[in-house]
């Protein structure tokens, strides 16, 4: 949210999903805001301490966008924060990761051990930023195309979006993905409308409540449920049904007046053509047309969907088994070598997250010191283009001092010439005046020298 945007929301102000898009780039906020605005109320923040007030502010945020690197607080605290929060809607929100180039496989891997949704890289498409909000959006009616969900869940257009776009993911990340379909429906119609959805409802609002954020629980039918398992295998999943099962029993014991439930499982694998509609459809019929003695689990063990099941009671799944001693002994022994797994993981996501900063450090003080080399040949060069300059000058200025001397010899020379003629002149006017002066007729004679005068005598 940028700084002095208003974060309580009027009661009916805005009855759209509400995005919080957390990142300190200006651009990428605008860019989330362009691309969500027309179908979402989108609010933004700098970084992760803005976030973490607007999500306390606004209790009505269905998704949040954050980058991971910020200034204040980073995306893996604002993670941290969010899954560990004490109410149970801010722990739930789907929170869909940023990542950028810088981000490596340590980086998403220490955000998933801190509770990410998704990931979406940089840049993203219009698309792929829709469809990751379809796929973790869990808000209100959640209905599609005019479906009416009970239970207040989505409809069966809204998990085929789901089935769709988690495909893509999963295949796309090498992920497993598995389909689990829970029916009461035909049995369930046999019953009076009160009874049934006494029988009903707590699974709805079990498979609501008990399921993990990032699954996805559709209500496809009157007594009938899909649950998304992103991530999941096969086995997980019978786990999960065995798990959801004992929850419904709890609530709705197992009797003669009560139906069975059944469970159908499915992972589409790799298969090229695989079709979610008629996927879906076929998986229906198989578990419709399945007798049920009992609560039980279909398990279709390949990725074509009319393929035979194998069929095994849920008291016979691996978290049933686990009822027994002996059952309990290999569940903790399960458990301690899956927890000693999960430590090995986080060991080498923690390993493999220090290196990466450290090949990053590195990288970054590369590309200083070429930056600084760089710097340095662009100054040497300057250096030498002045130098060069200085010489040409000096070169100049000494061809111009040569010249320059030539020329006050050249005018010393001229000088002297100049002075020899005046000189040459001023004798010719004097001896011009002199010889054109006029002599008077009655002029005495000058007196003759001595030496004139004795020779006169003498002769």
């Amino acid at each position: 949210m940028s700084q002095g945007e208003a974060v309580d929301a009027p009661a009916g102000a805005d009855p759209r999903p509400v995005v919080l898009v957390v990142d300190d780039s200006r651009v990428m906020r605008v860019a989330l805001r362009r691309l969500l605005a027309d179908r979402h109320e989108v609010l933004e923040a700098e970084n992760g301490e803005q976030a973490w007030q607007t999500l306390h502010e606004r209790d009505d945020i269905d998704l949040v966008f954050s980058d991971l690197s910020m200034p204040v607080l980073d995306g893996y605290g604002l993670l941290e924060r969010v899954r560990s929060a004490p109410g149970a809607r801010l722990r739930q929100v789907p929170f869909i990761v940023i990542t950028g180039n810088e981000d490596d496989e340590g980086s998403r891997a220490r955000a998933l051990e801190r509770g990410a949704s998704d990931f979406v890289s940089k840049p993203f498409s219009s698309a792929e930023i829709h469809a990751r909000v379809r796929a973790h959006m869990r808000r209100g009616p959640a209905t599609v195309e005019g479906e009416e969900a009970p239970g207040a869940l989505p409809g069966r257009g809204w998990l085929l979006e789901q089935i769709r776009s988690s495909l893509s993911f999963s295949r796309r990340h090498d992920q497993c993905l598995s389909l689990m379909l829970l029916s009461l429906g035909d049995h369930a119609a046999l019953l009076e409308p009160e009874c049934a959805d006494a029988l009903i409802d707590p699974l709805a609002r079990i498979l609501r409540e008990a399921v993990r954020c990032e699954d996805s629980a559709a209500c496809i039918e009157h007594g009938r449920f899909a649950l998304l398992l992103p991530a999941t295998a096969l086995a997980g999943a019978q786990v999960l049904a065995a798990r959801l099962t004992a929850l419904y029993r709890a609530q709705v014991p197992a009797r003669e007046d009560h139906p069975p439930l059944g469970v159908l499982l499915y992972s589409p694998g790799d298969d090229p053509d695989f079709e979610p509609a008629a996927a879906l459809a076929a998986l229906e019929a198989r578990l419709v047309a399945t007798p049920l003695d009992g609560d039980l689990c279909l398990v279709l063990e390949g990725a074509d969907p009319r393929a035979e099941p194998r069929a095994l009671p849920v008291a016979e799944l691996p978290a049933a088994r686990s009822a027994t001693p002996a059952g309990r002994a290999r569940k903790d022994e399960e458990g301690a070598a899956l927890e000693a797994l999960r430590a090995e993981r986080a060991r080498a996501a923690r390993q493999a997250a220090a290196a990466a900063a450290e090949e990053r450090a590195l990288r970054e003080e590369l590309e200083r010191h070429a930056v600084e080399l760089a710097e340095a040949r662009r100054a040497l060069e300057a250096a030498r283009q002045e130098t060069e300059q200085a010489v040409r000058r000096a070169a100049a200025g000494e061809a111009a001092v040569d010249e320059l001397e030539h020329l006050r010899d050249a005018l010393r020379r001229e000088a002297e010439a100049r002075e020899a003629a005046e000189e040459r002149i001023a004798l010719l006017e004097i001896k011009l005046r002199a010889c054109s002066a006029p002599r008077p007729a009655d002029a005495v004679a000058a007196p003759l020298p001595f030496w004139q005068r004795l020779f006169r005598r003498r002769g």
